[in-house]
């Protein structure tokens, strides 16, 4: 089973689409918009729920043998928002995948990471903080 975080986005909504279509057991993580996902499929789960909380992260995770995570929060008012989300709700995601023994973990970014942009949230202890994460804990 296939795990896909921000299923209800763009990306996420045509790749869920293009593994049910495969027969691929697919399982879409959306934190409120499940209405976009095709839910008569029988090869589509859906789990509302906020990539922050660890409880629902765990029982996403749970069974799913891949994980592609594309949840993101591109802009906030709030940049804290921003930080718990695309760091520690990425940080919960990465710690659950390998408890619960995922083969395959694929992560999506943005160019708004490396381009620059106008009004850009300025993060970037968060970002050291979790890439030096990442590297220790692989």
């Amino acid at each position: 089973m296939i795990l896909v975080t921000g299923a209800a986005g763009f990306v996420g909504y045509h790749l869920v689409n293009a593994l049910a279509g495969q027969q691929k057991r697919v399982r879409c993580l959306v934190r409120n918009e499940p209405a976009k996902i095709n839910i008569c499929d029988k090869h589509i789960e859906v789990i509302q729920g906020d990539i922050r909380d660890k409880k629902v992260i765990d029982s996403a995770v749970k069974g799913a043998r891949q994980v592609v995570h594309l949840a993101a929060v591109i802009q906030s008012p709030d940049p804290e928002v921003v930080c718990q989300v695309n760091v520690e709700g990425t940080r919960n995601l990465v710690e659950s995948s390998r408890q619960y023994g995922v083969e395959q973990f694929v992560f999506f970014s943005t160019l708004n990471t490396v381009l620059p942009v106008k009004n850009r949230i300025r993060i970037e202890f968060y970002y050291l903080t979790a890439i030096c994460y990442l590297r220790q804990r692989g």
